[in-house]
């Protein structure tokens, strides 16, 4: 018997979002400050709009809703990252992700890899920080 999966659009992916930032809040707000206060080019706000976009892309699309784990590309968590950005904050995208210290998507591969390093999210053995340098990031 085949399982069906449930898919969200517009205004019911939007609340499922919001429930899912809350807690994240919750589960991650001291890790968030103890990773910060290590690397102060980054506030918390950027790492939880780390999780939120991952959060975001599986979602949306039911095959990463359907893998046991999701796993996005270098590529594909940029252009996730970029999506998540513009849905969320329209023309104020660039100016908001700026001031939490993500202007290009090496920066979205330094935060990515010390949520990594603290255990917060996970990586395949192949993959690198430097996949994410020279992407193409918010009109670069």
């Amino acid at each position: 018997m085949k399982r069906k999966v449930k898919v969200l659009h517009g205004p019911l992916l939007r609340k499922e979002l919001e429930n899912d930032r809350h807690h994240l809040k919750k589960a991650f707000s001291a890790k968030f400050e103890e990773l910060c206060a290590g690397e102060p080019r980054f506030s918390v706000e950027a790492c939880e709009f780390i999780l939120m976009a991952v959060s975001h892309a599986a979602r949306k699309d039911t095959t990463f809703q359907r893998k046991c784990g999701l796993n996005l590309t270098a590529r594909e968590l940029v252009k996730t990252c970029e999506e998540y950005a513009r849905d969320t904050f329209g023309p104020s995208a660039k100016g908001t992700l700026k001031s939490w210290g993500l202007e290009t998507s090496s920066d979205i591969g330094h935060l990515v890899f010390l949520l990594v390093e603290n255990r917060i999210l996970g990586k395949r053995e192949d993959e690198r920080r430097k996949d994410f340098d020279q992407l193409p990031f918010l009109n670069d």
